[in-house]
């Protein structure tokens, strides 16, 4: 409640005593702090009748007889508001003291006097007022001056008697821009070739090489998920994971093509509604799905839907209004101009999603989902499908001599397979086998509990296999004529292997590309049957197991004819159910470039035994294609063919969902009492508060419609939020500090004509981040040099007059980002699923205690381990230790300003988290490969991370420690082995262990000075 009264004081004594007072600048704090939740916009809530955030209702008479009121214009004394903050009568006293509000202060009562004094004057909410672009004011130290950005700071700091500081040194220069504008560090290459470059336009230059780094999109991405409230699970109970990386991805993309920010918002907010919506435009509207969803049984469905609903207009207030609408869902806001229909209104814009509260199973994605495949995959796709086309009508040539070869095939055969019977057979459990009439084996004997088959085929040297068929048939000896020898007549094959032999005799395993089955249990599914889990396998049930069942498999890559003399086919029965084995077993070859799709039973095994005649189309197309796919004439294309099919099934079934908008389920909107889901009053349609601009005409009562409003040249809130947002991203504070309030609970702008002004030329700039961001960093203001002077920080403790650079810790990923890059170990892949880097072992079971539902951490290995913070998993009920020690949200809800803490933990995750003390041990490489004296690793070492070289008195303490640390490791060499085995990557074997532990020492202590983690 206090957060007003220490920007007031400053304001108050910078203008002087006879400054007019700006009701919103000067009361409407004042008022909203201490008496608007009893006394404003609330109707519901409001006491004594009293409405003081109106100028009607504060002049409104307190009695009948009209001799009482709240204020009197000109005359605090017969001004009961004014009598009553006064008082020493502690029941008249206001605020009361048992509110626990604090009192008026004494300047503050003198502010309210002189208030009443000059009329009582009222003005709407500051931010509620269209923006007009104000004038460039004149300065006295026009030298200064870059761009308007300046000429608004100087006016305040000449008002105040302040100088700017100095224009930082080049290498500080580069340093903030890179961390800024990429969230990475400078090179050494790029810091030397800034220093040597003497053109006029050398800085300009450098921003923008850096706006045109990949790694600008993945800076500005990181503020945009915690605003969106983006994560990899979905939080409540189970935690589930699901796929919002590709949506996550977007974002990344649309801020490096540096789209524009009004249809940045229309695609997030309403992609979908766009004419001809692309699939990016689709997947933009991922943002509205970004919230929690429960897959928890037993919750109430339309409760938890509801939920989901009011967090998006929640959102969507706070991202782009900077309002506080959640306080709107159950009465009346409190202290703004913000109804509760007014929040039932916008709710109606975002109801008609067809989801549910509850998501059974265990989802990857909440419908409405789509398939949302990368730009990669859908490149390769087409490569896939024009190639695929090119073949196949190679293949489907009109050839009149094959189509009669063709007749002949089908009149030789019922059935594309051969009979193979195996020269030899054996069990690992002793089962005999008897040969059949029918080429078939017999399993006789008693029936084991588990049994390993193998049957050797010998094969003819002229043929080429493509496929293997074993079929599982009946028999009157086994239990119910079934094809299991188990109780029920049901067998469990967990793994079937084709392999023959090298010419040494050891086994070389033949990899399978397809399996195929006429029937499949449920649970058991045929895939089981190729995946290398015991655990899993192919079984047919009692609904089915009394008739022969078979299943085929197709290689990877066909025997060619004369390659091998024998295959062996194994056939492995391990699972939990004892006896579940096949008791008659017949296998069969072929050569078809598609053998999973031939087997007897099968479409085409089917489509053999019919007349031509009696054949559609399609069904002779088939035909056609499996009697051309073994012909030895186009064999070769067939399997090309047949590989290209098979690449675009792998890569179709490797696309991730994503979740996004739809409105295809309409629905009724209420007002709700309290916000309860079952609780109906008013009937309400889609509309927008009314103390705002309507709808732009023509716009339609859908969320595009809200998009074209938020977007709007007259809308007072969107570009003011979002330039305020983007100032506080690159100096630490906004220029509102309430950055998610733009309400009357926020805090006055420090410069609400540079806000105004920044807002305007953003509109202007046709909606242009990064023409704004060049604008920024372009000015004086922000060159300065950010350190200071004691008489300074005690006038501007919080440079809210920006007279000085900005100084503010790292994000955690970027101080996990910068020790991977000093270090040489940083991946810069871009875009992807979310990756796991180290963390403490046993977290997750302990924080989910659900070790059943995925919710093990298995860390990454290779590349992955080093890719950029932003990718790392981000898990709502165990987040990442290291992340969040260095305050990174959980992101439940939307997140505009992290905390900054600074706790001894934080010391301890720099010195000795994995991740850290790897990335010292590779710096220690760079440093040690480059020169093997001390003072050349000290120099260099600081120039990599640091961008600049020790003084004198850096280097001498250094090397002090580095000469003991040496030492130390000399005479205890297993400390350096321990120290140098921490982390995935290799050490090089070429360099002496001692000098590298040394050198990994330094480069500890470097990463973790406070100079490294801080931005400026």
């Amino acid at each position: 409640m206090g957060l007003f009264l220490g920007v007031l004081s400053p304001l108050v004594s910078t203008f002087g005593e006879e400054q007019p007072i700006d009701f919103n600048r000067d009361i409407r704090p004042l008022l909203s702090d201490r008496c608007f939740a009893c006394h404003g916009p609330d109707n519901n809530k409001r006491k004594a009748d009293l409405r003081l955030d109106t100028r009607e209702g504060a002049l409104a008479p307190l009695d009948d007889e009209g001799s009482l009121f709240t204020v009197v214009p000109g005359d605090p004394d017969k001004s009961e508001l004014f009598y009553r903050i006064i008082t020493d009568d502690p029941d008249d006293l206001m605020p009361p003291p048992e509110s626990k509000l604090p009192g008026f202060t004494e300047d503050e009562i003198a502010l309210l006097r002189r208030w009443i004094e000059q009329g009582a004057n009222y003005s709407d909410l500051w931010t509620f007022v269209s923006v007009t672009k104000p004038e460039e004011p004149d300065v006295e130290g026009e030298d200064w001056v870059r761009n308007p950005i300046d000429s608004f700071v100087l006016e305040k700091l000449e008002a105040a008697g302040i100088a700017p500081s100095p224009e930082a040194d080049r290498r500080t220069l580069i340093r903030r821009l890179s961390f800024d504008l990429t969230g990475l560090p400078p090179t050494p290459e790029e810091v030397d070739a800034f220093l040597a470059d003497e053109s006029s336009d050398a800085y300009e230059k450098v921003v923008d090489r850096l706006l045109a780094s990949d790694a600008y999109g993945e800076r500005m991405a990181v503020e945009w998920l915690d605003a969106a409230r983006y994560a990899d699970t979905s939080g409540y109970q189970y935690d589930w994971f699901r796929t919002m990386w590709r949506w996550r991805d977007w974002v990344i993309d649309s801020y490096n093509r540096n789209q524009t920010y009004d249809d940045f918002l229309t695609w997030q907010l309403a992609g979908d509604l766009l004419p001809d919506a692309t699939l990016e435009q689709k997947i933009a509207t991922g943002f509205n799905r970004n919230h929690p969803f429960t897959i928890e049984g037993g919750v109430i469905d339309e409760e938890y839907r509801v939920s989901y609903v009011s967090d998006r207009v929640t959102t969507m207030g706070t991202v782009f209004m900077g309002m506080t609408l959640e306080c709107a869902r159950c009465h009346d806001h409190k202290y703004d101009p913000v109804s509760q229909k007014d929040f039932y209104q916008l709710y109606a814009f975002f109801n008609n999603v067809p989801e549910k509260g509850f998501v059974g199973g265990k989802p990857l994605s909440a419908p409405p989902a789509i398939p949302a495949p990368t730009p990669e995959q859908e490149a390769r796709l087409s490569e896939v499908e024009e190639q695929r086309k090119s073949l196949h009508a190679v293949l489907m040539k009109a050839n009149p001599a094959l189509d009669a070869e063709q007749k002949e095939w089908e009149a030789s055969l019922s059935s594309p397979w051969e009979i193979a019977f195996p020269s030899d057979s054996n069990s690992s459990a002793g089962t005999v086998f008897q040969k059949q009439q029918d080429q078939s084996l017999l399993a006789t004997g008693t029936v084991p509990g588990k049994d390993i088959n193998t049957f050797r085929l010998d094969l003819d040297p002229s043929t080429e296999v493509t496929g293997i068929r074993v079929e599982a048939l009946t028999h009157e000896s086994m239990v119910g004529n079934g094809p299991g020898r188990s109780s029920n007549g049901n067998a469990v094959l967990t793994e079937i292997e084709i392999f023959h032999l090298d010419a040494d005799g050891k086994e070389r395993k033949r990899s399978i590309a397809k399996v195929a089955a006429d029937y499949e249990q449920k649970g058991y599914e045929v895939a089981g049957a190729i995946d290398g889990k015991p655990k899993t396998g192919w079984a047919f049930d009692g609904n089915s197991n009394h008739a022969p069942h078979w299943i085929a498999v197709g290689l990877e890559e066909p025997i060619p004819p004369g390659a091998e003399t024998s295959v062996y086919v194994r056939l492995r029965f391990e699972s939990q159910f004892g006896g579940h084995s096949f008791g008659r077993i017949r296998l069969a070859l072929t050569s078809l470039a598609n053998p999973t799709e031939a087997v007897a039973g099968s479409e085409l095994s089917k489509l053999l035994e019919k007349p031509e005649s009696d054949r559609s189309g399609a069904e002779r197309e088939k035909v056609k294609r499996a009697f051309r796919s073994q012909h030895v004439s186009l064999r070769e294309q067939a399997r090309e063919l047949a590989r290209l099919e098979k690449e675009k099934t792998d890569i179709e079934a490797g696309i991730p969902m994503t979740m996004i908008m739809s409105d295809d389920q309409p629905r009724e909107t209420f007002i709700l009492e309290r916000g309860m889901y079952d609780k109906p009053m008013e009937k309400v349609v889609a509309e927008v508060p009314e103390n705002l601009p309507p709808l732009p005409e023509g716009a339609p009562a859908n969320r595009l419609g809200l998009a074209q409003w938020l977007t709007s040249p007259d809308h007072p809130l969107t570009a003011r939020v979002a330039m305020n947002r983007l100032w506080h991203q690159l100096f630490g504070v906004g220029i509102v500090k309430t950055v998610n309030d733009f309400g009357s609970q926020s805090e006055w702008p420090s410069h609400p004509g540079l806000l105004d002004w920044l807002a305007a030329e953003f509109v202007e700039s046709g909606w242009d981040t990064q023409a704004m961001i060049k604008t920024i960093v372009s000015s004086a203001t922000y060159r300065q040099r950010s350190d200071t002077s004691r008489k300074l920080l005690d006038q501007d403790p919080e440079n809210r007059l920006l007279a000085r650079g900005p100084r503010n810790r790292m994000s955690a990923e970027m101080i996990r980002d910068n020790a991977l890059a000093v270090s040489g170990l940083l991946s810069r892949k871009i875009g992807g699923p979310s990756v796991k880097p180290y963390q403490p072992p046993g977290l997750w079971e302990e924080l989910t205690n659900r070790k059943n539902f995925q919710q093990v951490y298995e860390a990454d290995t290779g590349e992955d381990l080093y890719r950029r913070g932003l990718y790392t998993i981000w898990k709502r009920a165990a987040h990442h230790p290291m992340m969040a020690t260095f305050d990174a949200p959980n992101r439940e809800v939307c997140t505009f300003s992290r905390s900054t803490t600074n706790t001894p933990l934080q010391a301890l995750v720099l010195l000795h988290d994995p991740q850290f003390v790897e990335a010292a041990r590779k710096l220690g490489e760079r440093l040690v490969t480059n020169d093997r004296r001390v003072e050349s690793w000290i120099q260099q070492g600081y120039e990599i991370v640091l961008a600049r070289k020790p003084s004198e008195e850096e280097a001498g303490l250094l090397q002090d420690f580095l000469a003991g640390e040496r030492e130390r490791f000399r005479s205890n060499p297993e400390e350096a082995r321990e120290l140098l085995a921490v982390g995935d990557s290799e050490v090089p074997s070429d360099l002496d262990p001692v000098e590298l532990a040394t050198a990994t020492m330094l480069a500890r202590t470097i990463l973790n000075l406070s100079e490294t983690i801080t931005r400026h």
